[in-house]
């Protein structure tokens, strides 16, 4: 009797299944530019995000020409604290970070790089160049450089696109890098065509 009731628990503990193991899921990561604003260059097809929580002056009428190119800026962008007053926004690294967008024609269809050292010898040199890296821009490759500077560490990235090259400056301390990247992120260029448009912030 004994053997028989010892056969039927174990038999019965055998049949007992065994609870899977469940394995954490990592939460996902909130995208933090969910919620910003969006401006669209329809002349030059592009558009980017921009923080809400950011004072942010968009100057499409910059007088000053870049030292480089020697082409006009498209597109400036000033992005302050939120409790910056206009009276304190005086100079151009006045505030928390600077971007400037400057688009030049690529009719030589060269590389990014081939146009800074026949364009720019005097700027891009070993010398004046912090790091160089090859990076993707809304899917389409482009090169980083962070050029040496004593008063603001100078970023840029150039992107072939539309025939064109699209030279995006970030001028800010290094502590914005981080900025400056999630508003990169956010680049997107625009399906070319014939006409153009108005450019607008939303």
């Amino acid at each position: 009797i004994i053997l028989v009731i010892g056969g039927a628990y174990v038999a019965n503990q055998q049949r007992i299944p065994t609870p899977p193991t469940v394995t954490p899921q990592p939460s996902p990561t909130p995208d933090e530019t969910a919620d910003w604003k969006t401006y669209t260059n329809a002349r030059q097809k592009f558009s980017f995000q921009y923080p809400n929580n950011k004072k942010v002056e968009i100057n499409e009428k910059v007088t000053r020409t870049d030292h480089c190119t020697g082409r006009s800026i498209e597109t400036q962008i000033l992005i302050y604290p939120a409790d910056y007053v206009e009276s304190e926004i005086e100079t151009h690294f006045a505030g928390d970070l600077s971007i400037d967008i400057i688009v030049v024609d690529n009719t030589n269809n060269l590389s990014p790089i081939d146009y800074l050292k026949e364009h720019c010898p005097q700027l891009f040199s070993e010398s004046k160049i912090a790091s160089q890296t090859n990076i993707q821009v809304d899917a389409t490759s482009a090169v980083r450089i962070i050029y040496r500077n004593v008063m603001a560490e100078q970023m840029e990235v150039v992107i072939p696109q539309h025939g064109k090259l699209y030279f995006i400056h970030g001028f800010g301390y290094s502590l914005l890098q981080r900025l400056f990247d999630q508003i990169l992120s956010t680049f997107k260029f625009l399906p070319a065509s014939p006409t153009g448009g108005n450019n607008q912030p939303s």
